[in-house]
C-alpha cells in the first residue's frame, strides 16, 4: 500500500477523514507503536521516547487527540482479527487505565474525600474516558479512590466494583482475564506496581505529596506484555517545593 506525501500521510485507498485513516493505522501497527507515533505528530510535547523504553508525555492538550485514538481502537482491532479470532483471545482486556486518586481533603479524616481540585480531576478523567468504551471501573475501598471514578461511573452507568490493593498480584490476574476496557483507581504506593504486575512499564515511584496526575494506558502486545503510554491528566498540580 503506498503512502502519498502530505500534512499527515493516509493510505492510498482509504477515504478522507480522520477516522478512517487511523482505523485502516491501528490495522497496520501494534496499538501502542501507533499511539507513540500519533503523540509524536504534535511539535514540543514530547518529553521521553526511546526505541527501547515507551513513550513518555505530559501536556493535557493531547488528552482529545489519545482520546480519539482509544474511541476507534476498538472496531479497528475487531476488524484487523476477523472471525478467527479464537475465545481465548476474546478474553483478554483491550484496554488497561491506571490512575491515582485525585487530590485527597486532607489527612485529618478517617476517610477523606477530594478537594475542589480534585474533583475536577476526576471530571477532567471522565471527559477524557468519555468515548473510550470503558467498560469496567475499579477502585480501593477508600472514598478518595471511588469519588475519582464515580463522574465517569454515572455518565456511563457503570457500577464501581472494588478490588483489594492489599492484593495487587491476585487483582492484576484477575484483571488480565477479564475482557472489555478497564479504569483502575489505586494509590501512590499501588498504581505503578500494578502496572509492571500487569506486564507494563514502571515509571518510578509517584510522589505521594502532590504527583496525582499520572495517567497509565496499557494495550496488549502481540509478543506478550504491556505496550504502555504515560500522559498526565487534569489540572497542573501544586507541588511542595523543597
Amino acid at each position: 500500500m503506498g503512502w502519498r506525501r502530505g500534512p499527515l500521510a493516509r493510505p492510498n485507498d482509504v477515504p478522507l477523514g480522520f477516522e478512517g485513516w487511523l482505523q485502516e493505522s491501528v490495522r497496520q501497527t501494534d496499538t501502542a507503536p501507533f499511539i507513540t507515533f500519533m503523540l509524536q505528530m504534535i511539535p514540543g510535547t514530547v518529553t521521553h521516547t526511546t526505541p527501547e523504553s515507551p513513550m513518555r508525555t505530559s501536556p493535557f492538550r493531547l488528552a482529545l487527540l489519545v482520546a480519539t485514538v482509544l474511541a476507534v481502537l476498538s472496531p479497528a482491532r475487531a476488524q484487523a482479527q476477523g472471525p478467527s479470532q479464537t475465545e481465548a483471545q476474546l478474553a483478554d482486556p483491550t484496554l488497561i487505565v491506571l490512575v491515582r486518586h485525585a487530590e485527597r481533603a486532607g489527612p485529618s479524616a478517617e476517610d477523606p474525600g477530594l478537594t475542589p481540585i480534585g474533583s475536577e480531576r476526576a471530571r477532567a478523567l471522565a471527559r477524557l474516558l468519555e468515548d473510550a468504551g470503558i467498560t469496567q471501573i475499579h477502585a480501593s475501598p477508600t472514598r478518595r479512590a471511588r469519588d475519582t471514578g464515580l463522574p465517569l461511573a454515572e455518565h456511563q452507568g457503570l457500577e464501581i466494583e472494588r478490588y483489594d490493593p492489599r492484593d495487587l498480584e491476585g487483582f492484576a490476574a484477575r484483571l488480565l482475564a477479564l475482557p472489555g476496557r478497564h479504569l483502575v483507581v489505586g494509590h501512590s504506593n499501588t498504581t505503578d506496581e500494578l502496572s509492571v504486575l500487569l506486564g507494563g512499564a514502571s515509571y518510578g515511584p509517584i510522589m505521594e505529596e502532590w504527583e496525582y496526575d499520572r495517567l497509565y494506558l496499557l494495550t496488549p502486545q502481540p509478543g506478550g506484555g504491556m505496550g504502555t503510554v504515560l500522559i498526565r491528566l487534569g489540572p497542573p498540580v501544586e507541588r511542595d517545593e523543597p
